[in-house]
């Protein structure tokens, strides 16, 4: 996740859009557990002839700050509706749980609002980020990386960057609230019944957890290889006419197919396995709940045990656990997948720029005299190119740099901008060393 904290840090400030996110998640969640709550009055005060059960919310609750005394406020504002005629009860009901679909839907619609403005501002900024950076490197850096490599970074990576990152925003500020929220109302309606899950469950997530972990590898070989692919076809379009002269096309061709391929089963295997994960989670999902099936249905089936009409809500709540737990694994399986990406954008992002102003740097009038090099040395690397060359130019001069391929002409033409920083002496011009 670390990676991914340092890819947020582009959105700062985060109260702009964690906080509303969040807030309305909260508020969507709450509307979406208390949808399924509203089955039990449904089933107790329309179906049950329990005259006795019905009778002790006769009396209006006295005020507390409590959740049972809104619990009694609700089951009384159904019975005075039934005694007064049933089919009211039913209509408050079902215009209850219109409204609470509803408002669950909106909220849920507003935070998701929320998670895109912090998207699109993410992708802008990384991109805008690479690229001052890219331009910021020196020469050399690109004759050893390939232009389509970074093509593919501020392209493909980005771009897998950014549904991964609103991924692990919700892993940690929805889909664990939301599971939370539908566990408090599971051990409000039975405490044993939800302890027997929670050992079960666990079970299933011991697979789940063995399946994500080989996603990462084969997201690091599709994002190098499409890396590879882009950079074969700029340098394709490029050399178009020796390519032709040298009647290369089918070496070409050949080569690039099986760059594709390469690409084509590494895509494949992370998509299995991707694919598997969620399928995985749902298949264990069933398993759990006939568990939960035969176990509740021995409370039910025990005197003075577990309410039909709270089994049938604990079943219904339960199922929308799965919806929340599947979603936190294709995120985190999307997370490790897309972890490659993001290490790819940060090692351009985090690479030093080797050629800088000095902090008290004069700005450059324009030529007047002379260029000279005193003593100048350089070197790629461990390579050295040049060594102690001196000389001068006078404006208006017409000279000739005469040698062979590698000897250093290219780089002293390179060295009076600032293409390249010299590793000793000085580039002079006009008497002030650049």
């Amino acid at each position: 996740m670390n990676i991914y904290l340092r890819l947020w840090a582009y959105v700062k400030p985060y109260r702009r859009f964690m906080a509303p996110f969040f807030i309305l998640n909260l508020v969507a969640i709450f509307f979406n557990i208390f949808q399924f709550t509203l089955i039990i009055p449904l089933l107790n005060f329309l179906f049950s002839s329990d005259t006795q059960e019905m009778q002790k919310y006769a009396a209006t609750p006295e005020f507390s700050l409590s959740g049972s005394y809104f619990k009694e406020l609700f089951y009384h504002m159904i019975y005075n509706f039934k005694a007064t005629n049933p089919m009211y009860a039913l209509y408050f009901l079902a215009g209850m749980i219109v409204v609470s679909v509803i408002f669950a839907n909106l909220f849920r619609y507003l935070a998701q609002r929320c998670l895109l403005n912090a998207r699109t501002l993410l992708v802008k900024r990384l991109r805008e980020a690479l690229f001052e950076k890219i331009n910021k490197l020196h020469l050399g850096y690109f004759t050893k990386e390939h232009k389509g490599d970074l093509l593919s970074r501020l392209n493909s990576d980005v771009y897998a960057i950014e549904g991964v990152a609103s991924n692990s925003i919700e892993v940690i500020f929805k889909e664990p609230y939301m599971l939370i929220g539908y566990f408090i109302a599971l051990f409000a309606i039975s405490t044993k019944l939800t302890l027997f899950t929670l050992i079960v469950i666990p079970i299933s997530a011991l697979g789940i957890a063995f399946i994500t972990k080989k996603l990462k590898k084969e997201a690091a070989e599709v994002q190098a290889s499409m890396g590879r692919m882009l950079t074969m076809i700029d340098e394709t379009l490029a050399s178009m006419r020796i390519i032709r002269a040298f009647n290369a096309t089918k070496f070409m061709v050949d080569r690039f197919s099986k760059e594709n391929d390469n690409y084509r089963n590494a895509s494949a295997q992370g998509f299995k396995r991707r694919e598997l994960a969620p399928a995985f989670s749902e298949a264990s999902g069933v398993l759990v709940v006939a568990c939960i099936l035969v176990f509740g249905g021995s409370l039910v089936l025990q005197e003075n045990g577990l309410q039909a009409s709270a089994f049938i809500t604990f079943i219904a709540i339960f199922s929308q656990v799965i919806r929340p737990a599947k979603a936190i694994v294709v995120a985190i399986a999307n997370i490790q997948q897309g972890k490659p990406a993001g290490e790819r954008i940060l090692e351009v992002l985090d690479r030093k720029v080797e050629i800088e102003d000095a902090p008290d740097a004069i700005e450059m009038p324009a030529f007047h005299s002379t260029i000279e090099f005193k003593n100048v040395s350089f070197s790629y690397e461990e390579r050295p190119v040049l060594k102690n060359v001196s000389f001068t130019i006078k404006k208006g001069e017409k000279i000739a740099l005469v040698g062979p391929s590698g000897v250093g002409k290219s780089t002293i033409a390179d060295l009076i901008p600032r293409f390249y920083e010299a590793t000793s002496g000085n580039v002079m011009i006009d008497g002030k060393d650049v």
